[in-house]
């Protein structure tokens, strides 16, 4: 085929031409254009100094090496590291016992894989090959996938989180073969212990004691909160496995409470009382101004409480702790929250967390105030 070469010269005309919104990674092409640069060409006729304390120094680079005043440093292509190894069973078998006792030489070596890269897994796949039962039928293999939630390379650990796999499953087939495939790794480096060891183990035990029950009760089943960013309590929180990627490690919390559990206090979000009778405030010895206190439970849905002389009643009328904290949140998506939430307590001393919801939401009457109990402070 025919070869087309252009000399230097003539690919600097041609660059010059080229309009600057081809540079649109690098510089915001709207600002170029109100400095009174159109083409590529007028941006590199600015001084250089300028250019650079405005927009750094990238973008010059990019610009040398496209014209070639400088060389172009490619960066090769290095692929994710894999690990895939496959191994006969000396028999057949139909017991999770002889399948562990076969993926333990898979384990060692990926053990020792991991080590070499400074790597542990997150996740892998043991596949059951099946003997066939007849001539010309075969059954597919039987994935067994293990997810952790912390980077691991201990063949112990992953040992047992594989045997409570293994426990659980039913065998279609006799097993004549294994496939064990990790593609799921992070930086996992090595324990520094410490000469006086903390009691009740570090992170890494914890991970351990996680995965474990992830293997035994499924990863839908240990979840840990996500903070979102809405006021509304109901909707401050999304819960997702412990497992999942990307997800940093967080105390767990009941579904739908806010990611901050404290005591019961006063909380220091002083909104004006509305108009109407309230109940008498008292304040508590203790308070916390940094942060509102949330209850560690939340009811789904908030439980209507009865009012007797204008008082809210959860099984006997309730005193008030706190000031009200005012949430006005949800108009975007059709769910407002109009609320003045208060910490109760109740005669027996249970605290509660209570909200009164404000009028002026459609098919409300001017003046009526409805009361909701939301949560209970453990």
């Amino acid at each position: 085929p025919a070869r087309r070469a252009v000399r230097s010269e003539r690919m600097a005309r041609l660059l010059d031409r080229l309009p600057v919104e081809m540079l649109a990674s690098l510089a915001d092409p709207r600002w170029l254009d109100g400095i009174g640069c159109r083409t590529v060409g007028e941006v590199r006729w600015l001084p250089r100094a300028g250019l650079q304390r405005r927009l750094g120094t990238e973008l010059l680079a990019r610009l040398d090496q496209a014209y070639g005043e400088t060389p172009a440093r490619l960066g090769w292509f290095t692929a994710p590291p894999t690990f895939a190894e496959r191994m006969e069973l000396p028999g057949r078998t139909e017991s999770a016992a002889g399948v562990l006792a076969g993926a333990q030489r898979l384990l060692q070596a990926v053990a020792g894989w991991l080590t070499a890269h400074q790597a542990g897994v997150t996740r892998f796949v043991l596949r059951l090959e099946h003997e066939r039962q007849r001539r010309d039928a075969a059954i597919a293999a039987t994935p067994v996938t293990v997810s952790l939630a912390q980077p691991s390379r201990d063949p112990v650990h992953l040992s047992r989180l594989l045997q409570e796999k293994l426990d659980r499953l039913q065998f279609e087939a006799p097993v004549v073969g294994l496939m064990l495939k990790v593609d799921t790794v992070a930086e996992c480096l090595p324990q520094s212990d410490t000469l006086f060891p903390e009691p009740g183990g570090g992170q890494a035990e914890l991970g351990r004691v996680l995965d474990t029950l992830v293997a035994r009760l499924g990863r839908e089943n240990v979840l840990q909160p996500h903070p979102l960013a809405d006021h509304r309590p109901e909707c401050a929180n999304r819960w997702r496995p412990v497992d999942e990627a990307g997800t940093g490690r967080a105390n767990a919390s009941p579904r739908g409470s806010a990611p901050r559990i404290s005591s019961p206090g006063v909380s220091s979000q002083g909104a004006s009382t509305p108009r109407g009778a309230a109940p008498r405030v008292s304040t508590p010895a203790s308070a916390d101004a940094a942060l509102p206190d949330r209850p560690l439970w939340l009811l789904e849905p908030p439980l209507r409480l009865p009012v007797r002389r204008h008082r809210p009643c959860h099984g006997s009328p309730l005193t008030l702790l706190s000031r009200p904290e005012r949430i006005e949140s949800g108009w975007w998506d059709g769910a407002l929250a109009t609320r003045d939430y208060f910490i109760a307590e109740r005669g027996d001393g249970l605290r509660c967390w209570i909200y009164r919801e404000r009028p002026g939401r459609e098919g409300e009457e001017e003046g009526e105030y409805r009361w909701f109990l939301h949560g209970l402070f453990g």
